[in-house]
């Protein structure tokens, strides 16, 4: 402003209003002080299709010394224009087509530096309708940080890759960028417009995609509840479907199975619907892992057996080794751990031929578990120890975590307490860095029923409190109902009888409420204790 001298065009990006508010309070106060008078003209309001005679009309006082114009509104007028039905055939808005044919008598009558303000998606209209006028900028200002560029958007919807594994720290300073950028986009003007719909949903997406990484489970649900609006306007059933499952798959975690059933049946008559195999297929798995957490094992696996026939169909190698993966953990928990072994043994050979190394982790940590309960822990410690240098070659940090939790598991069963200690303690230290809550909550549990088994028991139950405290913090009612039932087989030992049941009544009263099989072990030593007074 204090170069130009007579008529002059810049454009300033900026779509954060109350950013701009406060650019446009201190430049006017700038220009006081270099003696440039600087006025600011809103043309929202005004009716009159002449872009000349609405600034003009904005300057209701005479200007003295030398002057520039800051023109607001704009983004109005275009949005308005665009949605009228008298669009010329090229698609042109009529108020842009105007303002371009104007150019040279704006030039003339305005003879001022001029800044017109504009959010993202109108400059974008007026850069590809308005050519000729575009030709006379002669400066481009940006306001609103990284978060407002496209280009730092795409940046950080890549960051998807690894998202497991990294430290909670680097979570939440992505969550800060996708705040920040989803505030800017709900501030606009244009936030209706389907190509900022369209940005707001990949963004609420990766924001909810982190906070389920780090186990906040409730904003996890808060943000793809608002996806799930943003499809539905948008009139997308393929995105629509998507934010189902993963609501769904937030229910689980927060012990809400029969809601989450309802979720995943939503999303598989949508994937059928559209004709998304991929989508039907992950539905249909997801169905089968909710299944299987109410102990409907024989259910999940006629789910699983869709989907694993789906992934074959469409060749989503990954799909197919997630899925035998899932329907070998149906059968280890019918018991039948040597065919469950098959699946893994399955699941493993796939992802080894795709390159799938986190997969890889997954199989080899399934097949631990598996001899662990068929009682070979050397050959499950073995397996352990397979993913755990895996997961730290990768930098799988989340899987690193499991792995040692799993090996503190498998030496526990050999009756070396202490050895189990000391693998759930250093699982509990990076399930914390990575801010995994639930991980955490396990490796606190794990840690109580090793105290307990060692005789420990006012130690184990200081555990389980701590278990019992994340479980609810982050809604995990499983969780919670797990910390409530050691706690009480805790409280037993000490003699502690009346505090026992109490806690066991609580815990049942969880796992009714969610249809957990292990409603029936607790209700067995309830009746013990009451046959036992």
């Amino acid at each position: 402003m204090r170069l130009a001298s007579g008529f002059s065009l810049a454009v300033a990006r900026c779509n954060f209003h109350s950013l701009r508010e406060e650019i446009i309070r201190r430049a006017t106060k700038d220009a006081a002080d270099m003696g440039l008078s600087l006025k600011v003209v809103d043309v929202s309001t005004n009716s009159s299709p002449d872009f000349v005679a609405m600034v003009r009309g904005g300057m209701d006082d005479a200007a003295v010394g030398r002057l520039a114009i800051m023109v607001t509104g704009i983004d109005v007028l275009i949005y308005q224009s665009a949605s009228e039905e008298n669009l010329r055939g090229e698609g042109r808005t009529p108020f842009v087509a105007r303002l371009n044919f104007d150019r040279e008598r704006i030039a003339r009558d305005l003879p001022y530096p001029l800044i017109l303000w504009l959010e993202s998606e109108s400059l974008n209209v007026l850069v590809k309708h308005a050519p000729d006028l575009n030709q006379w900028i002669s400066a481009h200002f940006q306001f609103g940080g990284m978060a407002a560029e496209d280009t730092a958007m795409a940046r950080l919807v890549e960051s998807d890759r690894g998202l497991g594994g990294q430290l909670v720290g680097d979570t939440r300073e992505q969550v800060a960028k996708f705040k920040g950028l989803l505030q800017e986009l709900n501030e606009t003007l244009g936030r209706e417009d389907p190509v900022a719909l369209r940005k707001r949903l990949a963004v609420l997406n990766a924001l909810a995609e982190r906070y389920y990484r780090i186990a906040d489970y409730l904003q996890a649900r808060k943000y793809w509840t608002e996806a799930l609006e943003i499809a539905k306007r948008l009139g997308d059933r393929r995105a629509e479907g998507s934010a189902l499952g993963n609501l769904a798959v937030v229910y689980r975690s927060l012990g809400e199975y029969r809601r989450a059933i309802e979720s995943h049946e939503r999303h598989l008559a949508i994937a059928r619907e559209v004709g998304d195999r991929r989508g039907e297929g992950a539905a249909l798995g997801n169905l089968g892992i909710a299944s299987a957490s109410l102990g409907e094992y024989r259910r999940a696996i006629e789910f699983h057996e869709e989907a694993l026939a789906i992934h074959r169909e469409i060749g989503d190698r990954r799909g197919e080794g997630a899925t035998l993966g899932n329907l070998g953990i149906a059968y280890a928990s019918l018991g039948e751990y040597r065919r469950a072994i098959e699946y893994y043994e399955e699941q493993l050979a796939v992802t080894r031929q795709i390159g799938d190394r986190w997969g890889e982790g997954h199989a080899l940590g399934n097949l631990g578990v598996a001899y662990k309960n068929l009682g070979e822990y050397p050959r499950a410690i073995e397996y352990h120890l397979q993913h755990l240098a895996l997961a730290r070659e990768i930098g799988d940090r989340r899987g690193e975590g499991h792995a040692l939790g799993n090996l503190g598991t498998a030496y526990g069963s050999l009756g070396e307490y202490r050895r189990a200690i000391e693998y759930n303690e250093r699982a509990l230290d990076i399930h914390r860095q990575i801010g995994d809550r639930r991980g955490e909550g396990h490796a606190l549990g794990n840690l109580g029923v090793a105290y307990l088994n060692l005789g420990e028991y006012r130690r184990a139950i200081g555990y389980h409190e701590q278990y019992l405290s994340v479980a609810r913090s982050i809604g995990d009612r499983e969780g919670e109902g797990n910390a409530l039932w050691n706690m009480s087989l805790a409280l037993d030992q000490l003699g502690k009888r009346a505090d026992a049941i109490e806690r066991a009544q609580e815990a049942l009263g969880i796992f009714e409420e969610i249809e957990s099989p292990s409603a029936e072990k607790v209700r067995k030593q309830l009746e013990q204790w009451g046959q036992r007074q």
